[in-house]
């Protein structure tokens, strides 16, 4: 006993799939997805550049720690040296959560727009915005 199996309709298959596509490119609410989109990259990437300049800046310091603290054998030149570095260390850290923080709020309030578009005003709720707009240091 055979069974006939119906090809599949390719042509049927490819039309809805284009009709799929219209319909999304069609909504109105793509653009703001893409400006969106845009936006919080590039407030990514502000975060990022910063954050590897403070490793970087992190991993200087550390060195001038370790040469300071072998040139001098004063225990007062000793606690100080370190004390400098750990302020310097605690601006870095601070300097990465208040970057971070601002990036988790810029990412909410483009979700609050698209979602909500009322409930955020001024260009946030969908004006043009082709860079980031978290506040860079």
């Amino acid at each position: 006993m055979t069974q006939s199996s119906r090809a599949p309709d390719v042509e049927a298959a490819m039309e809805s799939l284009v009709s799929a596509w219209r319909r999304t490119w069609e909504n109105e609410n793509i653009e703001t997805l893409l400006r969106t989109e845009a936006a919080i990259l590039a407030d990514m990437e502000t975060f990022a550049v910063d954050w590897l300049r403070r490793r970087r800046e992190s991993i200087e310091d550390v060195q001038r720690l370790v040469a300071r603290t072998r040139e001098r054998n004063d225990s007062a030149e000793f606690f100080a040296a370190q004390q400098e570095w750990v302020t310097a260390e605690l601006r870095r850290v601070s300097a990465d959560v208040e970057g971070f923080g601002r990036l988790v709020h810029e990412f909410a309030t483009h979700q609050m727009a698209i979602m909500v578009p009322s409930a955020v005003p001024g260009p946030a709720a969908g004006g043009d915005k082709p860079e980031g707009t978290a506040a860079k240091k």
